[in-house]
Formats: structure tokens, C-alpha cells, sequence
């Protein structure tokens, strides 16, 4: 495929750094010189320097001949500028970053009338992810397959859990439902467990199942907790505004701290459902007074990695039933420890995993099999949903006898 990603700030790197080993034509466009030299230099694709909105940039770059243009620039309107401009010059499907909460109602006349093929909100995502871990509070992470008909989710077997002790095998034994555990790591070692493999406590498991069967087993197994209805949020940025409107019903309760005054009353006026606190959420005293304890959940949204991840420790030791931390440098992720329960939040990977996804899937009518992929455990462990077309030398014959590499496992 010919794919043209425009910025090369965090998000763009990492979907060429995700897709550059897949055979793929890449051009990747910034203004900064520097930015596109190590790009080219580390990946080896081609690469223009200049304004990716800009006409003469494109013909450069071949957008006539695209079939996937990316413009994730940290500006809207550049990125919608230079869609528009991809889409009318010849390039087949178009993406667009945009984070502005006022274009949030505007998406659908964007992609009808502007010829945008898909917008992308690192921020209203990140939240989407929030609230989605919270309606099932047992779950680490929740990732969908087959439009949602199946789940993968993530849970942690708790010292009390009814796991502990069973194997594999007597697990599956009285279950009149369908599920599959694709994988299990402990102490830092990733296991596809068979039969005989028995569960421990701090477990990390990975369940795959219909949803239905999921609840089943969540209610067989103990594992159903109390829904959350209380969170405390850190930060007044955009993931805040984006959750607490996501949370609007009279079910949730949301406090969100933030020292900015003026954000506070947008946020005030903007957020009638929520309560908006002026003041320091990394001030012991300012949590206290405002009943930080008595939260359920806490979501640190603040523009500093580790005073997100020290908030989600104490949240942690106050013993809260889900605690977020946004943390956009990767590598600062394993300090949190293989024991943390820490759901670490990163706007970043969750829009570049998805891209890489409609890579891969506009992908498959080119060729490839490989229509959706996730990457879990620090990118060590990969699920692959592909398509079994004509041409695939399995087909007709039974999964027992198709010679697989070891620790692969077929769902």
C-alpha cells in the first residue's frame, strides 16, 4: 500500500514505526528537517520536509497514488486542510486528527461533506477507554473483535479469587459456556498455558469469550464486584471534559481537580453533572478535605507522567477499586511494577493501534489476510484476527493437524 503520514510528532512515529516492516510504501511529510531524517534514517521509508496541507508538498509526496493519508499533526485545522486537499487530488482514504471538543458534534457533516474518511480524538478515545474499563470493574482491559461479538479481556486472579489453586482443565470442566484463555503472565514471563496449567494469585490472565459468556464466567468465578459510580479525576484537560460527558447520567459521580482557574469555570459551565474543584490534586490536604477516600476510582489526568503515576500508587494504597494514570513515555511504564494494578492510559498508543488497525484491514483487500491486531504485555503479545481466504493452505483441514509454531493459539 502507498501511505502517506503527515506529522511526525508521537502518534505519527508510532504507526510508522508499527507498519514500516509490513512491505508498505510510506512517505512521511513534517516541517521539521530533523524530524524526517530520523524517520527515513530508522525506518527506512521516504520522506518530504514541508507543510503537509500545502499543494506542491502533496505532489511531492505522490498523493495522487495514496491509499491511506494520515495527517495527525498538533493542529486541527492543518490536519482537516490537508485531508481535503489528499481526498481532491486523488487519495483513496483519508484520516484526520482532531482533538478540539467543539468539532466533536461536527463529525459526521466532516465526513459526509468534507470528504474526511475517518476521524481520530486521542483524547475522547483515552476516555472511551476509561469508561469502558468502569462499566466492568474486574477487567484490566477490554479490546473487541468481530464488531464486538467477541472480547478479549484482561483481569488480575485476586488472592481471594475462586481461581487459585484450579487448573486449566477443572476450570473448563463444569462450564456449559465457551471460553479460552489465550494467555497468562507471571513474573514477567508470558505463558499460553495448557490443561495442567493451575492459577496463582497476581496472575495476569487474558480471556477471550463472547460477551455474554464473559459475564457468566465473571459471576461464576466471584469475580463481579460492585459497578463504579464515584471517580475522582486529576486534571481538567481534555480526556477529563471528554469522560465526564461520557459519565453525564445521574449514575456517576465525577470530581475533577484542576489549579487552572480560568479552565475551571469552562469546565464548570461546560460540565453541569460534574463537580469542578480549584485547587491542587496532588496536595494531600486538598484530596483529603475533598473526600478522596471515599472515591472508587481515580483517574490521573495531569501533563506530568510521574505525578500521575504517584497519585495512582496512593490511590492504589487507599485501596480504590480502579485507579487510571495517563503516562505517554513508555518506557517509564514498568516502574509502576508487575504487581501494580494501575491501568495506564495512553492517548498516543490507543489512536496509532487503531490506525495500524485500518492499516492492516485496508490492507487485507490488497492482499493481506490480517484485518485487526492488538498488541498487549509492552507489545510482547500480539492478537491477530485475519481472514481464511481461498488461497490459504489450511483450509478443510483439521486445526489438530495444521502444524502451528509453539505458543500460538487459534480462536
Amino acid at each position: 500500500m502507498n501511505i502517506i503520514v503527515v506529522g511526525l510528532g508521537k502518534i505519527g512515529k508510532t504507526i510508522i514505526e508499527n507498519v514500516a516492516k509490513e512491505g508498505h510504501n510510506i512517505v512521511a511529510i513534517d516541517t521539521d528537517a530533523n524530524f524526517v531524517n530520523s524517520i527515513i534514517e530508522t525506518y527506512d521509508v521516504n520522506g518530504v520536509v514541508g507543510n503537509g496541507a500545502s499543494y506542491e508538498i502533496q505532489k511531492q509526496a505522490d498523493v495522487e497514488h495514496a491509499d491511506l493519508f494520515i495527517a495527525v499533526t498538533s493542529t486541527d485545522e492543518v490536519n482537516i486542510m490537508a485531508c481535503m486537499l489528499a481526498k481532491n487530488t486523488g487519495a483513496d482514504y483519508t484520516i484526520a486528527r482532531v482533538r478540539n471538543p467543539e468539532y466533536l458534534q461536527q463529525v459526521e457533516m466532516m465526513k459526509s461533506k468534507l470528504g474526511l474518511s475517518m476521524i481520530i480524538n486521542p483524547e475522547y478515545e483515552a476516555a472511551r477507554e476509561v469508561k469502558r474499563v468502569i462499566t466492568f470493574p474486574d477487567a484490566q482491559h477490554i479490546e473487541t473483535f468481530e464488531d464486538g461479538k467477541i472480547d478479549l479481556v484482561e483481569i488480575i486472579v485476586k488472592k481471594q479469587s475462586h481461581l487459585i489453586g484450579q487448573s486449566l482443565a477443572e476450570m473448563n470442566k463444569d462450564m456449559e459456556i465457551q471460553i479460552l484463555v489465550g494467555g497468562v503472565v507471571r513474573d514477567n514471563e508470558i505463558i499460553i498455558p495448557t490443561g495442567n496449567f493451575v492459577f496463582q494469585a497476581d496472575d495476569k490472565v487474558y480471556l477471550i469469550a463472547k460477551p455474554m459468556d464473559l459475564a457468566e464466567f465473571f459471576q461464576n468465578q466471584g469475580l463481579i464486584r460492585t459497578p463504579i459510580h464515584y471517580l475522582m479525576v486529576i486534571g481538567g484537560g481534555k480526556i477529563s471534559y471528554y469522560l465526564a460527558t461520557l459519565c453525564a447520567d445521574k449514575k456517576y459521580k465525577i470530581k475533577i481537580f484542576e489549579q487552572d482557574y480560568d479552565l475551571c469555570e469552562h469546565l464548570n459551565e461546560a460540565l453541569p453533572n460534574a463537580t469542578i474543584v480549584h485547587g491542587d490534586g496532588t496536595d494531600y490536604a486538598t484530596l483529603e478535605s475533598e473526600g478522596f477516600k471515599e472515591a472508587e476510582a481515580c483517574v490521573a489526568l495531569t501533563g506530568n507522567d510521574e505525578v500521575n503515576m504517584i497519585l495512582s500508587l496512593y490511590a492504589q494504597k487507599e485501596g480504590m477499586k480502579k485507579v487510571f494514570a495517563k503516562v505517554n513515555r513508555d518506557n517509564l511504564v514498568p516502574l509502576l511494577g508487575e504487581t501494580s494494578t494501575t491501568i495506564v492510559i495512553s492517548p498516543r498508543n490507543i489512536i496509532a493501534n487503531q490506525i495500524t488497525s485500518v492499516i492492516r484491514g485496508k490492507s487485507n483487500l490488497k492482499g493481506s489476510n490480517v484485518s485487526t491486531v492488538y498488541k498487549l504485555v509492552n507489545d510482547e503479545l500480539e492478537a491477530l484476527e485475519f481472514v481464511v481466504k481461498e488461497n490459504f493452505n489450511g483450509r478443510k483441514i483439521p486445526l489438530r493437524e495444521i502444524k502451528l509454531k509453539p505458543n500460538i493459539l487459534v480462536v
